[in-house]
């Protein structure tokens, strides 16, 4: 099974939807404190749900020998304390998301780790460079954007999804071969963003007269389901449908 969850599936929860603990997950909420309290970092890296997501364009962190190596990229000493000397009040059950510490720096499914709302200076620095990196490859009227949304390619495509300052998103596409340099062949704007149930799967959907272009990116689905689906629709009707795959 594709994971069904994603950093912006389990930032959107509102207050109302929180519950009290179950005596399982005060259980497991009390495990995972003890864990961090004792600063082992075997047992921590053991107690993740990979792959683990950061923030794009940082690649996700896909098994525990790669946490090894980027554990203090993750994983500071104010984010050990926190957990460690965190409270069980302050652990609350999200409903499908799973399990969240205070407003969700900490999401835990099963006891385990899977998601973390936090940067480190190391990763915080790391971003940095990285969109940095990305803004001197790209075409120059395409540098400005808030963040780096999703970066795909089909058998036809190459297609970048940025937020821009103003919330709203930008699609800009390429030919397969081509590299982001050069001038996109078509760039579209006031994209908005749509949520699809609770399985963390979300829709980006782009206007242009008679066409809408969707790009629906995939947590949850068969081991065939592709990362990424692109749609375009004329008047209606359906032109184009290609898998995408995502890279960073």
């Amino acid at each position: 099974m594709i994971k069904s969850f994603s950093l912006c599936a389990v930032l959107l929860v509102a207050s109302t939807d929180v519950l009290a603990l179950t005596p399982v997950e005060l259980k497991q909420v009390n495990n995972v404190i003890q864990i961090f309290k004792k600063n082992n970092r075997a047992q921590i890296i053991a107690q993740i749900d990979y792959p683990l997501e950061r923030p794009e364009p940082i690649s996700t962190i896909k098994n525990s020998a790669e946490m090894s190596t980027r554990f203090e990229q993750v994983f500071d000493q104010a984010l050990i304390d926190k957990i460690a000397n965190s409270k069980s009040a302050q652990w609350s059950n999200a409903g499908w998301r799973g399990i969240m510490l205070d407003d969700g720096t900490v999401w835990l499914n099963g006891g385990k780790i899977f998601a973390l709302n936090y940067s480190t200076e190391l990763e915080k620095k790391l971003l940095k460079q990285l969109i940095q990196q990305q803004k001197s490859e790209l075409y120059f009227s395409l540098k400005q954007f808030k963040s780096p949304e999703i970066r795909f390619k089909t058998d036809d495509y190459l297609v970048r999804i940025d937020e821009m300052p103003n919330g709203q998103f930008r699609y800009a596409s390429w030919k397969a071969d081509k590299k982001m340099r050069s001038k996109p062949q078509l760039v579209l704007k006031k994209g908005k963003i749509e949520f699809s149930g609770s399985s963390g799967n979300h829709t980006y959907i782009f206007k242009s007269g008679p066409y809408i272009y969707s790009v629906d990116r995939i947590f949850m689905g068969a081991d065939e389901t592709p990362e990424v689906i692109l749609t375009v629709e004329k008047s209606g009707k359906e032109i184009l449908q290609q898998a995408g795959k995502l890279f960073h």
